[in-house]
């Protein structure tokens, strides 16, 4: 019995306290799902599908005892924006101090601009990605470290683009040959481009990396409409419809439903609607 009292009094009498853990960077990305929020915290992020501009958000933490201060946050393509830039402290997980955990967020341009109106310029269509640079300094030993950490990010850019050919000659779509006003149902388009075609065949050809829902229809309303779903890389041809009154002048509304995603505005006029529009003669 003495014998075991001593050996514990001795061995406290010994005991030292190891010095605080450096701080480091975890960075932990906010999710909703059916069941709420959810926390990932890997160190390559997959944004997943990006139809237009989008926000995403993480929180960025310390996974060690001492504080780190002086920190910045920055990427290496300029169509990922961090914010915020700059962070003047992050305590450790032990600290006894109130503090806030910092939100970040992490902005990917492409098509829309995230912080006012208008178009910004698109993404290459497939995976796109940044490496996010987070620096600061901690203490280690009693000395002041830089700590520095890298997150990978990718996103995979849609793009709803297509070709146009009257027969077996590609129209230029940058160059409409005339323009249509008043047209309805057209997303409130206020001049719709047009494009003349004297063969009675049109071919459309996805080379977007989206599904294109092509709707067909003799202007103007109470005409039925043709569908047809066409997948990247491929075609379809449409037989443009007569009109019984005036044979010789067809005027015919042809619109791209790419599901909300973004298409390069000086090809495709979308509507408020999303989806997109342009007239043949």
């Amino acid at each position: 019995m003495w014998i075991v009292v001593l050996f514990l009094a001795f061995s406290c009498s010994e005991d030292i306290q190891p010095e605080p853990k450096s701080g480091y960077f975890t960075l932990t990305q906010l999710k909703v799902s059916k069941g709420g929020r959810t926390a990932v915290a890997p160190v390559e992020f997959d944004l997943g599908e990006l139809k237009a501009s989008r926000e995403f958000y993480f929180l960025l933490g310390n996974g060690g005892e001492t504080p780190i201060t002086d920190i910045t946050i920055e990427t290496d393509n300029e169509a990922f924006i961090v914010s915020p830039n700059k962070i003047s402290s992050l305590a450790g997980i032990n600290s006894s101090a109130t503090s806030i955990i910092p939100l970040i967020s992490l902005g990917v341009v492409h098509g829309v601009n995230l912080n006012g109106v208008g178009s910004a310029d698109l993404l290459e269509k497939g995976i796109n990605q940044t490496i996010v640079s987070i620096t600061g300094k901690t203490t280690e030993n009693g000395n002041t470290i830089t700590v520095s950490s890298e997150f990978k990010f990718k996103a995979d850019a849609k793009k709803m683009d297509i070709q146009l050919f009257d027969g077996a000659t590609e129209i230029d779509l940058k160059n409409p040959t005339t323009f249509s006003s008043g047209v309805p149902a057209v997303g409130g388009i206020g001049a719709l481009s047009g494009y003349y075609a004297p063969s009675n065949e049109i071919k459309i050809k996805n080379t977007g990396n989206v599904d294109i829902e092509v709707g067909m229809r003799l202007c103007c309303m109470g005409n039925p409409e043709t569908k047809v779903t066409i997948q990247p890389n491929n075609s379809a041809t449409f037989t443009l419809p007569a009109d019984l009154n005036t044979p010789e002048y067809r005027t015919t509304i042809f619109s791209l439903n790419g599901k909300g995603t973004v298409s390069d505005p000086s090809k495709i006029q979308l509507g408020t609607d999303g989806v997109g529009y342009f007239i043949i003669n």
